[in-house]
């Protein structure tokens, strides 16, 4: 069973196939991706903070094995518990980073899979929309905005 959140854009577009568009479903739970590609992870997703948080924690990991001359393997010990936070952690990122920039979380969905979930949220989530919202009516008909 997977688990999204959904986020709309402070500014969303007035019409709906555009505003439907531009919705971001952020996966919650266990990112593999991340595990594996953490800072690319980050970058891709302009995680800008997670970047430098990421190369932070990995030069405090790096820098006292170096220093004390002490096994190397700790290193390779030390990112792979870095890159599991990352993976497990990954999706509470993307979603203090949209919250931050004033994204608007519009609900939760489950189903067995992205395209089930996104079903699930378009179905109950559609009924409710205007298809044109009013500001853009009246720019289509100008001297009638009291319609």
């Amino acid at each position: 069973m997977k688990a999204f959140t959904i986020y709309e854009p402070p500014q969303a577009p007035l019409e709906l196939v555009d505003r439907a568009d531009a919705l971001v479903f952020v996966k919650d739970g266990f990112s593999w991706l991340a595990f594996m590609f953490a800072p690319l992870w980050f970058l891709w997703n302009n995680l800008w903070l997670a970047v430098a948080g990421y190369a932070v924690v990995a030069g405090a990991l790096i820098a006292p094995v170096l220093l004390l001359e002490l096994d190397h393997d700790l290193i390779a010990l030390g990112l792979f518990g870095l890159h599991l936070v990352s993976g497990f952690e990954a999706g509470t990122v993307l979603h203090w980073t949209l919250t931050r920039e004033g994204w608007s979380e519009l609900g939760a969905v489950t189903g067995r899979s992205q395209n089930e979930c996104e079903r699930n949220f378009y179905d109950g989530w559609l009924p409710g929309q205007p298809h044109i919202a009013p500001r853009s009516i009246a720019a289509h008909f100008p001297g009638r905005e009291d319609q």
